[in-house]
């Protein structure tokens, strides 16, 4: 029987953690035509500068707002965007890679205010990412 020790154990891991938290973000910003004060809205930061986003496909549309207003769903749509940032990761195009692959599977399109919403979305695409850095790490 072989015993792995917990702090061995940590030492294994703790790289991963911290090679994922430098390569990946969260970062809040006001709803799309909210107030600039309030930051609601949750997006991902991939490699300093890919980010990306649920949000309805038309978020300014009245009867969209009244929709999820009432816990209704609506037609979301994931964005994905370059942010021009001097000094940006390049060495992380196959953690962009995998974003994207997380992306193109991420099946429920349809945005509703409790179950699936912007940070519903971030912290998938996240943790996702995370256990992908874990993985190759240990290998």
């Amino acid at each position: 029987m072989i015993r792995v020790s917990f702090s061995a154990l940590l030492l294994v891991l703790i790289p991963a953690v911290v090679a994922a938290l430098s390569s990946i973000e969260l970062k809040l910003s006001p709803l799309i035509g909210g107030p600039s004060f309030l930051p609601l809205h949750c997006k991902v930061v991939v490699a300093e500068n890919i980010v990306y986003d649920f949000v309805p496909i038309d978020p300014l549309n009245v009867d969209v707002s009244t929709k999820l207003l009432k816990l209704q769903a609506v037609p979301g749509e994931i964005r994905r965007s370059t942010r021009i940032k001097s000094g940006g990761n390049n060495d992380s195009s196959q953690l962009v890679a995998k974003a994207d692959n997380f992306v193109d599977q991420y099946a429920n399109r349809n945005l509703q205010l409790l179950t699936n919403n912007c940070w519903t979305f971030a912290l998938q695409l996240s943790w996702y990412l995370m256990v992908e850095i874990e993985k190759e790490t240990l290998n």
